[in-house]
């Protein structure tokens, strides 16, 4: 192969939400200690195991090459880039050209510098530029904790950075630019990296920090000056104006949207009471000065509903609503032996659509065994900051059923947020959906749960035995996708103004709640169809 150049790219990714990429190992901390009893009732105590983040030798988080590559191409393929097989190569052992791909793609480590935060995140260590956070799975019928499903998650909060490096050999002027491009689309929300992107975790931001080149004619001057300098080092730099012209070149070649033919809709949620979703790391006795219960809060100080939570809430009510309708034996609760077990996809078919039939309509807007979610949530954060001093504290003491008095050693209090206002996204994605939906039911079950959430009837977070968490969603916006780039399935009952017209800033045709009714309509005829199939 004829040698015309050899490029190198130098950049940094930030963190702009937490990014887990695991290792398949635990790690534990001498903080985190939980209580369990052995079969004779004996209370002993053993460090909680925690899901880690793959770290290089100095224990510090990095991104492996092969997983940059990886989302990277996954991004390429979906956008069907012409430049995709000579980049990243060709899975396709009859493709003679490139098999191997151009770009080299090497480990992306953590800078040695840790981020300062306003609030350090739960569990946070500076050496390992980590935090850890606590989940828990939810009985959703009986909205209780499951048994043993408490699980804990080692994760980087934001603002960590990684120094990102990419070589290549003989690249093209659009596959140089086409690569740019792509690395530019972490800054849309295009490209994510890592576990949880449906909940908002692996949002990055991309900056170009140099670009290093080497022509046949550098070579030339290379060997002539004495060749000082060897292998990467020999490459010098662009000049800073040249590098700024490629970098926007790539930027406008195409438009980067993360989901094209994806609705978006951002979300204002307005707590009409107390709200708490309790951070483990801060909490305590009373004795030892701590609240019993202290609200999660960002880097950034303010309070926050996680993805996972919201995501869980909404989860919930859908199936509520399934259930209601005439499902009384959802798939995603009752086997045939009465045991709850989620749906799962055994048999994987040719087509799609048949692998996807033993899943009941909640799994399949959800997620399942096989199945990643259509449905993406972000987190929900606080419009403002909160000092801890404005924080409501109320004091709780179990009653004695029996005597009617306090029950001994267990008084508590609890810190909670007074009538916060958050926000965040949620986006759905209809190329997916598109599969297995021939009309609107999917977004049919979608409005009745939004409909359920505008009236009050969800609460969130802990508490709502105690009055907490009373919450109205309101949608302040609704991105749609262009009229053509929409499937068909989804736009049967409107026209191209009506659709235009479901964005919150316009007024709504008198003929859209029609086509609402519509899509509710084709719910009911689906779980109809699902029960006469069980």
């Amino acid at each position: 192969m004829t040698f015309e150049n050899r490029w190198m790219i130098a950049g940094r990714l930030t963190t702009n939400a937490p990014l887990h990429i695991g290792n398949g190992d635990f790690i534990t901390k001498d903080s985190m200690v939980a209580e369990k009893r052995d079969e004779a009732g004996k209370v002993i105590k053993e460090k909680v195991e925690i899901t880690a983040i793959g770290t290089d030798r100095n224990g510090h988080p990095y991104i492996p090459g092969s997983t940059l590559k990886g989302n990277l191409r996954a991004l390429a393929d979906r956008l069907k880039l012409a430049t995709v097989e000579e980049l990243f190569g060709s899975p396709d052992p009859e493709v003679k050209t490139s098999v191997g791909g151009k770009a080299e793609f090497y480990d992306a480590r953590a800078i040695d510098a840790a981020p300062v935060f306003t609030h350090s995140p739960p569990h946070w260590d500076a050496k390992r530029q980590t935090g850890v956070t606590a989940s828990v799975t939810l009985d959703r019928p009986t909205k209780t904790a499951s048994e043993q499903r408490l699980f804990h998650e080692e994760f980087v909060p934001p603002g960590v950075s990684f120094d990102v490096t990419i070589s290549g050999q003989n690249y093209s002027d659009a596959e140089l630019t086409d690569l740019l491009w792509l690395l530019n689309s972490f800054n849309s929300g295009a490209a994510k990296l890592g576990a949880g992107t449906g909940s908002g975790n692996g949002l990055m931001r991309w900056e170009l920090t140099d670009l290093k080149r080497m022509t046949k004619e550098d070579v030339a001057k290379w060997l002539t000056s004495g060749a000082a300098t060897t292998g990467y080092a020999a490459l010098a730099s662009i000049p800073l104006a040249e590098r700024q012209a490629l970098a926007t070149k790539a930027a406008n070649i195409r438009s980067i949207a993360t989901q094209p033919d994806a609705v978006t809709l951002n979300i204002r949620l307005d707590f009409q009471s107390n709200f708490l979703v309790n951070d483990p790391s801060r909490t305590g006795t009373i004795e030892e000065k701590k609240a019993g219960h202290t609200p999660l809060l960002n880097v950034d100080g303010k309070p926050l509903l996680p993805a996972s939570s919201m995501r869980g809430a909404f989860r919930a009510q859908a199936e509520k609503i399934v259930r209601t309708i005439g499902n009384e034996k959802c798939a995603c609760y009752l086997n045939n032996n009465g045991e709850r077990e989620a749906c799962r996809v055994d048999e994987m078919n040719e087509k799609l659509t048949e692998k996807l039939k033993p899943l009941c309509p909640t799994c399949l807007l959800f997620g399942s065994t096989s199945w990643k979610a259509v449905i993406d949530f972000s987190d929900f954060v606080a419009t403002d900051s909160i000092r801890e001093e404005k924080l409501f504290q109320q004091e709780f003491v179990a009653i004695d059923r029996f005597t009617g008095g306090g029950a001994e050693q267990k008084k508590f209090n609890a810190r909670s947020v007074d009538r916060p206002t958050l926000r965040g996204t949620i986006s759905v994605d209809l190329s997916r959906l598109n599969h297995f939906a021939k009309n609107g039911w999917p977004l049919g079950l979608l409005a009745l749960v939004l409909r359920d959430f505008i009236e009050g009837d969800v609460r969130l977070g802990l508490g709502a035995a105690k009055g907490y968490g009373t919450v109205r969603l309101t949608t302040e916006n609704i991105n749609l996708p262009e009229w053509d780039a929409c499937p068909a399935a989804f736009k049967k009952g409107f026209t191209p103004q009506q659709w235009s017209s479901l964005s919150a800033a316009n007024a709504p045709d008198p003929q859209t709640p029609l086509v609402l009714m519509q899509w509710v309509a084709d719910l009911s005829a689906r779980i109809q169809e699902e029960r006469g199939n069980q």
